[in-house]
């Protein structure tokens, strides 16, 4: 299978965060899995799909940030001598990590993909 996004895009084109191969390699996988979900697997040339690659690597951060740095928790604040670390809460009553992540993951999609015609839920016959 031909991936979305390379690693070497990801660090030097789109300048992501993610600093080792294998945790990018290890986000790409479920990036590319919603990537399939919401585009029905209609995506067979991935380098035909304008704004493909940077959906790729922003879903594959989004992965990153939500289920792997700080044990998914991002940081608002942090002080040195005290230690005291104030994590940033996305999640809302009743909003557990997997389901925020999907809200997540069809925002980026969206914005990148909407105007392709690959978000569409019509089946052509």
């Amino acid at each position: 299978m031909a991936h979305y996004t390379e690693f070497g895009y990801y660090r030097d084109e789109y300048e992501g965060s993610i600093e080792k191969e294998a945790d990018f390699k290890k986000c790409r996988r479920i990036a590319e899995s919603y990537i399939d979900q919401y585009t029905l697997n209609r995506i067979t040339v991935p380098e035909a799909v304008p704004g493909l690659k940077d959906c790729a690597c922003e879903m594959t951060e989004a992965v990153f940030d939500v289920c792997y740095r700080d044990d998914g928790q991002v940081k608002k604040s942090e002080t040195t001598d005290g230690y005291s670390v104030t994590y940033v809460t996305e999640v809302s009553d009743g909003i557990d990590r997997t389901e925020l992540l999907g809200q997540k993951m069809y925002r980026i999609c969206r914005r990148y993909l909407l105007n392709t015609g690959l978000l569409s839920r019509s089946l052509k016959c």
